[in-house]
């Protein structure tokens, strides 16, 4: 049974994960054949607000427009897990001992959760738990789940040091017909993202470090090949300058500060300089002409050419800033989470392109 100290730790451990995850960049999917020409911005938008007031959604994955999951936390535990059908979004009412961190698929009945210390599956009919990796000695929070294919999953996050917080990465890999945890080496941080590049040949990781980084609070990538870590980049945690990565049809793009570029070798190859003042390091796409920007103002694209707003958020003077927390990108249709701090909604921004 868990003591009450252990609960508000808990408790406390997963709000700043979360908060964690507002200031870093988020889960993402990309579905649909990649734009050789610039993308459009013709799009319609409708807004949604999910039926969480307790939780924030933060992490999203779909397969097409008519099959989208979103997860939140902390809060109400059966709010946690909402599904969009093509027309409305909803859950199915089921309380679950779940704070899911992440939620990737690869089809229909093939979809998989992250949730604190275990890893969750969807068959199509049912939601069950996979395996669970709970110690009673450290706290251990699954950020974030990845895979090449459903034979070579990874779920990744943290487990708390000796002074009780989250900064040695943890992850799990999936491979043989067994979960099995990754030796980190010295890496240590918050994992926030992990994937494969087709453009390098390589896999990469994004972490956030709090407290005891490479500066007070640090971003950092590095690249993974069989059972090396290599540090490649690094930056304070702020707008401005963090560092991050995003997958954008199958190839990782890294935002460096004002950056967007992709890696060849050990050389950066420059894609487009963003010299907006409101631009927060986050991007999705669907190729190199079509980037859609998280800006603190709303959210911008860029088409191989230029940079032009799409949509500006409704109270876009206060502070805090409104947060786009992810998105899933498919051929005509795009879903971004915004999560706004003055009213304490996660709001869905659902674009459909006219043409």
């Amino acid at each position: 049974m868990l003591t009450k100290v252990k609960i508000q730790f808990m408790t406390a451990t997963i709000i700043l994960i979360t908060a964690l995850t507002v200031l870093n960049s988020c889960d993402h999917n990309i579905t649909g054949p990649i734009a050789d020409t610039p993308g459009k911005r013709d799009y319609i938008w409708k807004v949604d607000t999910l039926d969480c007031p307790f939780n924030t959604a933060f992490r999203i994955w779909g397969i097409s427009p008519i099959d989208v999951w979103v997860t939140t936390v902390p809060g109400d535990m059966d709010k946690t897990i909402f599904h969009f059908d093509g027309k409305k979004w909803s859950t199915d009412g089921i309380p679950r001992p779940l704070s899911p961190g992440g939620v990737w698929g690869f089809a229909s009945d093939d979809v998989y959760i992250a949730g604190e210390t275990d890893i969750w599956h969807y068959d199509g009919k049912t939601l069950k738990e996979l395996t669970n990796f709970r110690n009673d000695s450290i706290f251990i929070r699954f950020n974030g789940i990845w895979g090449e294919n459903n034979k070579n999953i990874y779920s990744f996050g943290a487990s708390s040091d000796s002074n009780g917080l989250l900064n040695n990465s943890y992850m799990v890999n999936y491979k043989n017909n067994k979960w099995v945890k990754v030796n980190m080496g010295n890496v240590k941080g918050i994992i926030k993202k992990f994937y494969y590049d087709d453009y390098s040949k390589k896999h990469y990781l994004s972490l956030g470090r709090m407290w005891n980084g490479l500066y007070r609070d640090s971003t950092l990538i590095y690249e993974y090949s069989g059972s090396n870590f290599k540090y490649i980049q690094g930056s304070i945690w702020d707008k401005g300058t963090e560092s991050n990565i995003s997958l954008v049809n199958g190839d990782v793009y890294f935002v460096l500060g004002k950056q967007i570029a992709k890696r060849a070798g050990t050389e950066f190859k420059t894609i487009v300089e963003v010299n907006s003042p409101n631009f927060y390091q986050r991007i999705w796409g669907r190729s190199s002409k079509d980037i859609f920007l998280f800006m603190t103002d709303g959210l911008a694209h860029y088409n191989g050419s230029d940079i032009a707003y799409l949509f500006y958020y409704t109270d876009r003077f206060s502070l805090p800033f409104p947060q786009i927390m992810g998105a899933a990108i498919f051929e005509t249709e795009v879903f971004f989470i915004v999560y706004e701090p003055q009213t304490g909604l996660s709001l869905i921004y659902h674009g459909k392109l006219i043409n």
